[in-house]
């Protein structure tokens, strides 16, 4: 074997070999006698390492493990090294440690103790030169608790806002494959989100419980039987109560005395009758009251009716 710095080679009948590849070469030659003689020569060329270098710093979360790679051509050996602040010692393959004498060092699990800890690779190419040597520096962080966390949410089917989380961190993503810190709500069910932490590198992980309810189909549109305005401030106003958040796109509210007379008509739902008319304090009685509304997100026109008692 030769070394690539040593060629070009030449071989015993002159020819010269100036590639990096290794070659058999055979020569036929005539002994002084007539003889035939043959001879057969495998070059091996050994070649000169080449590395690129590791990161000076490497951050890693606790309980995770970490891949050290060296990228590394040529080498005959590899050996890691740890200095924990006594020196550099070789490691072996035991514990938390595995490929130590390979381009790749595996430290599983990782923790905090390690933090600090200095790794250094020593290598010797082909040719036997050498040691080429790169050292790293690890920090193992922890993560925090959970900030931000999000509450389980009950929504109605027609609401369309985004779920926002912030977690003092970046790169999230969905079980339901989308990314980023907003979340469209597909449907009732359990959304997780994984995400790195800011400042710790650690991933960390959140999830909650979507409920998503009809509300216009399930929402509920009455009156009360009575009212008093007495200007109390208590159940001076006769309206109608809903639980319709989402409104109304057809909304008409009659009331009628025992005449049949129309005494309040109104087209706004939160609106109510004061309990005069014309100008007047109406008279003390039963009154029918009729109201012909649509909910939102719904075209089928639907129908309260029935009677109040106004109190003094």
């Amino acid at each position: 074997p030769i070394c690539e710095d040593a060629l070009p080679f030449t071989f015993y009948d002159g020819t010269v070999h100036n590639s990096s590849t290794n070659v058999t070469y055979v020569n036929n030659l005539i002994t002084i006698t007539g003889c035939d003689s043959i001879i057969t020569q495998t070059l091996i060329v050994n070649k000169i390492g080449v590395f690129a270098a590791i990161p000076d710093t490497i951050k890693e979360c606790d309980n995770f493990f970490i891949e050290i790679d060296m990228l590394a051509q040529n080498m005959g050996s590899y050996q890691w090294q740890l200095d924990d602040g006594t020196g550099f010692t070789n490691l072996s393959n035991t514990g938390i440690y595995s490929g130590t004498g390979s381009s790749q060092l595996i430290i599983s699990p990782l923790d905090v103790s390690l933090k600090g800890n200095n790794y250094r690779i020593v290598m010797f190419d082909e040719c036997a030169y050498g040691p080429y040597m790169d050292t790293t520096n690890l920090i193992i962080t922890e993560p925090h608790d959970l900030v931000n966390s999000i509450d389980d949410i009950v929504r109605c089917l027609r609401d369309s806002s985004l779920v926002y989380v912030d977690y003092n961190g970046y790169n999230y993503r969905w079980n339901n494959g989308q990314s980023g810190p907003y979340l469209v709500v597909d449907g009732s069910g359990t959304y997780s989100v994984t995400f790195i932490e800011n400042g710790t590198d650690c991933e960390m992980e959140d999830d909650f419980e979507v409920v998503i309810n009809d509300c216009v189909e399930n929402c509920v549109v009455l009156a009360p039987t009575g009212f008093s305005p007495d200007a109390s401030n208590v159940n001076d106003v006769f309206n109608v109560m809903t639980s319709c958040e989402e409104g109304f796109s057809y909304f008409e509210f009659r009331i009628f005395n025992r005449w049949g007379e129309m005494v309040y008509f109104s087209t706004n739902p939160t609106d109510g009758w004061n309990g005069n008319y014309k100008g007047s304090k109406a008279e003390v009685g039963v009154y029918v009251y009729s109201l012909d509304y649509t909910k939102n997100g719904q075209s089928v026109k639907e129908k309260l009716s029935g009677q109040v008692t106004l109190i003094r």
